[in-house]
């Protein structure tokens, strides 16, 4: 059991001037002001910086799902910490012994208190109010937060039934069902594409008939490209849907985390995109939002894909698009976040450009993985992980950045 909240918080403050994590001095008054007004400059997000000291955060661990927790969310959890940020971490039980993953946050030194419930289980929100109510600490809080996908949806129904700041859950059901994701797009008016659930593999015939061929089939809830399958006939489609719900049943990257009732496979209009340079037909817009605005979203380029695959084999910042076609792109995927509901946060949204437009392959209710960060900070000197979580500390965010690009930033992921 930690220490009363107003200790923990007392020291945390002290940690946070140790490590100045905050450089100038700044009355509580001028911090407030500073808030309000929500500029772009670097005063401001020294107040930002100030106003996160004392805060208590439980961070929602993925341990149910991930193996482990890389050095870069170490770094993360760390500069929270140095900020003068409580954190209580609650992760998965049950365990024989420690996993690898909350092995890499505790020897990171990336939280203060921890504690254990079974988050991966349907009920895992509940799971973990109910562990929290039995040491004392729900009304501790101030804030739930995670940089994992799975647990985005256990994110919001966590602050939900603590009463704390937060998206609503029924956006993180539209993004996580690309399914709904795309009945959402079209109720909104925003350009998309034919899309159909797939329930069984005796619904080839039907998808084959409404969809048309090619098309393309993913798992409903997948993550990173796995999973996806392009289809020129109707043989190559039932062989594809035998081996996708095999693998549905046994991988936990494309089976943990569903949302309501969904189906296990979507099937979706295949699309040729514009091709840039020669090489680049996919973009990453991400986005961040504060109060249901958008206030900074740049775009990463993704080189094709090498096929069977779908997993892109590098990508640049900044964009190859023109200034107008970059603009439409950033405009349209702040609209897409918007229409399913979002209020704050980061967004890795990802699209194509098309002569109808930019059009959307998914909205990731998460920031970007790979090398995404890296990218927009020595780029435009954005860090759009840590904005992330100064949202949820409830915390006002509108990151100061460049006036142009500082550099240009590729990487190359490997197609293991």
């Amino acid at each position: 059991r930690p220490p009363p909240a107003a200790a923990a918080a007392a020291a945390a403050t002290t940690r946070s001037e140790r490590g100045m994590a905050a450089t100038t001095e700044m009355t509580h008054d001028e911090v407030q002001r500073l808030l309000a007004e929500n500029r772009a400059d670097e005063q401001t997000q020294e107040a930002r910086l100030r106003a996160a000291r004392g805060k208590r955060m439980l961070f929602v661990g993925g341990d149910f799902m991930y193996k482990s927790f890389a050095p870069s969310l170490q770094r993360l959890m760390k500069r929270a910490r140095d900020m003068g940020v409580v954190i209580y971490a609650v992760f998965q039980s049950g365990t024989e012994e420690p996993t690898k993953y909350f092995l890499d946050v505790k020897n990171g030194e990336c939280f203060d208190y921890e504690l254990f419930a079974d988050v991966g289980a349907e009920d895992g929100a509940e799971n973990i109010v109910a562990a929290l109510a039995a040491v004392g600490w729900t009304g501790e809080l101030d804030a739930v937060y995670s940089m994992h996908e799975a647990t985005q949806p256990i994110v919001a129904k966590v602050q939900a039934l603590l009463g704390l700041p937060g998206n609503d859950v029924a956006a993180y059901e539209k993004a996580r069902d690309k399914f709904e994701t795309r009945r959402c797009l079209e109720q909104n008016g925003l350009n998309t594409i034919k899309a159909m659930q797939i329930w069984r593999v005796e619904d080839a015939d039907e998808a084959a008939d409404r969809i048309g061929f090619p098309m393309i089939i993913k798992p409903t809830v997948g993550m990173g490209s796995a999973g996806v399958y392009r289809c020129n006939n109707t043989q190559e489609l039932n062989a594809a849907l035998e081996r996708l719900f095999d693998d549905i049943k046994t991988d936990w990257f494309l089976n943990r985390n569903t949302i309501g009732r969904q189906a296990p496979i979507l099937a979706e209009t295949f699309v040729l995109p514009t091709i840039f340079g020669g090489r680049i037909n996919e973009h990453d817009c991400e986005v961040l939002l504060w109060d249901g605005e958008a206030v900074y979203s740049n775009i990463i380029d993704n080189f094709t894909t090498r096929p069977p695959y779908f997993q892109e084999v590098a990508s640049l910042m900044p964009t190859l698009m023109t200034d107008e076609d970059a603009q439409a792109m950033k405009d349209y995927a702040v609209a897409c976040v918007k229409a399913m509901g979002f209020t704050r946060g980061g967004f890795h949204v990802e699209c194509w450009h098309t002569n109808e437009g930019p059009l959307l392959i998914e909205v990731n209710p998460r920031v970007g993985g790979g090398a995404t960060v890296q990218s927009h900070e020595s780029v435009w000197g954005v860090n759009p992980m840590f904005e992330m979580l100064l949202s949820m500390l409830d915390i006002p965010i509108n990151p100061p950045r460049a006036s142009a690009p500082l550099c240009n930033y590729g990487y190359c992921p490997p197609n293991a």
